[in-house]
Order: structure tokens, then sequence, then C-alpha cells
């Protein structure tokens, strides 16, 4: 079912995916996005990525697959990973299926 749910997440991924716009799948069912887009278009690509997940089916069955997406906009690129790793894990601390947005300081 894991399989299934990850190959349907990435189908969900490439429809955000430009020759400016990446998502990498760093392990797991974790994925890192570069994105170079103003902060309201990519705040509408975490919104619509949050939507389109809740819409996975998988098998029939009643399963609610939810993402956590944790976004920091930066200038350099010292911890930018871990940096929305946090924020990630404080949307899943609050219920998941949200995301955080977040301006390095």
């Amino acid at each position: 079912i894991g399989n299934v749910v990850l190959i349907e997440f990435a189908q969900i991924l490439k429809k955000y995916t430009n020759e400016y716009n990446r998502f990498y799948r760093i392990g797991g069912d974790e994925f890192v996005g570069l994105f170079f887009e103003d902060e309201e278009i990519i705040k509408q690509i975490a919104e619509n990525i949050i939507k389109e997940t809740r819409l996975i089916k998988v098998n029939e069955l009643n399963m609610l697959i939810t993402v956590s997406i944790g976004v920091i906009q930066a200038t350099h690129r010292d911890d930018v990973i871990r940096k929305a790793d946090d924020l990630l894990y404080r949307v899943k601390a609050n219920g998941k299926n949200s995301y955080l947005y977040d301006i390095e300081k």
C-alpha cells in the first residue's frame, strides 16, 4: 500500500515540476522541493498538494492520506532542509495535513 501511495503522491508533485521548480525524494516518504516562485504561488501550490493528496484512494480502502509541508524562504542554502524539516514537524505536532511558511531570518 505504501508504494501505491508514493506513486500517486509523486504524480501530484510532477504537476508542479518545471524547468525552475523541482521535487526530490530524500528518503522514505520525505520529499524536498526547490522553487523559484513568488510567496503566494508557493503557498497555493502547498494548498493544492494538500487538497490533491486527500483524494488519493488505495484499493478501495477508506484510508485518509495526509501530507505535512514545511516551507522556508531562504537566500542562503545553509541549513535550509533542516529549517524546512523543523517547520514540517511543527505541522505534524499540530495535527498534520497542513503547511507552515516561514522566512529565513
